[in-house]
């Protein structure tokens, strides 16, 4: 029965002068790459922004806008200006539109329709490829007497 007490006793004794001398390694270790990672914490963590609304300038979303000017020719009978919102395709054709203020009649109607069978306007763009828009023009004219 000594024997067997002496050998446990014994076995302990390793395993403590085992543990002892490899604590300070480890514990050395694991501090030094809890350090580490930490600071690398640091350099991955997402951009921190004042407003959600904040668009990176490389995925900027650029509006359709109207290749050339327009001629002056047709709508000469306005007595007031008509703003008119246009929705373009990613090809820069427009596809529909909408009178939003002004006369809307079937005169001015087929004079719009004529001035935009040929129109071609610049397609929006998000990130970088065209898209469908929209873009708002006004018509007006003044008659000078004299």
């Amino acid at each position: 029965m000594k024997i067997k007490y002496l050998l446990l006793r014994d076995c302990v004794a390793r395993l403590q002068n085992a543990v002892n001398a490899s604590i300070v390694p480890v514990a050395g270790g694991v501090l030094t790459a809890a350090i580490f990672f930490g600071s690398l914490l640091g350099f991955f963590r997402p951009p921190q922004s004042a407003s959600e609304d904040v668009v990176p300038a490389s995925f900027s979303i650029v509006p359709a806008r109207l290749l050339s000017p327009m001629d002056d020719s047709g709508l000469n009978d306005l007595t007031s200006p008509v703003y008119v919102q246009v929705y373009v395709d990613a090809s820069g054709k427009v596809q529909n539109y909408e009178i939003v203020s002004g006369p809307d009649n079937e005169n001015v109607r087929s004079q719009l329709n004529r001035k935009f069978l040929f129109t071609n306007f610049s397609p929006a763009y998000e990130l970088g490829q065209p898209a469908p828009g929209k873009i708002t023009i006004s018509f007006s004219h003044i008659n000078v007497k004299g």
